[in-house]
């Protein structure tokens, strides 16, 4: 792969881990008060570990242990997630118009927010297989 491909592969995956990063924060917002020190704070958390493992793959010669470790950070958050869900924490509160139920709106909010961690695991995998090749390559 060229530089020029290269960053901007980069750039494309900075850009959709931002828009995670912001829908993420507005959700984790309106998480109930007794949640915000609890399992709010552990998603932003792991949430903030993404960058850090994205940007320790870039800068690592060997590669392979940063990627696995933002993968699995990743899965970790997909289940964080899937926790807030399960306790209907983004159904919190419910809209001022009355037009969704909490439980709509939790499904709702999900949704959004899964779509666009659905879509960085994707770029994840295609990352890793991209450095496993290298590896293959190298090792001829």
């Amino acid at each position: 792969m060229s530089s020029c491909s290269a960053n901007k592969s980069r750039t494309i995956m900075a850009r959709k881990y931002l828009s995670l990063i912001q829908l993420l924060n507005k959700r984790l917002n309106h998480f109930p008060a007794h949640e915000q020190k609890g399992l709010a704070l552990v998603i932003r958390q792991k949430a903030y570990s993404l960058c850090d493992f994205m940007i320790e793959t870039q800068k690592r010669h060997h590669k392979m242990t940063p990627i696995n470790n933002l993968d699995i950070a990743h899965e970790q958050l997909r289940m964080h997630l899937f926790m807030a869900r399960q306790q209907c924490y983004f159904g919190h509160p419910i809209s001022k118009d009355g037009s969704k139920s909490k439980e709509e709106l939790n499904k709702d909010r999900y949704d959004s927010l899964t779509i666009l961690v659905d879509e960085f695991g994707k770029m994840i995998g295609g990352w890793k297989e991209k450095i496993i090749e290298e590896e293959k390559s190298r090792k001829k």
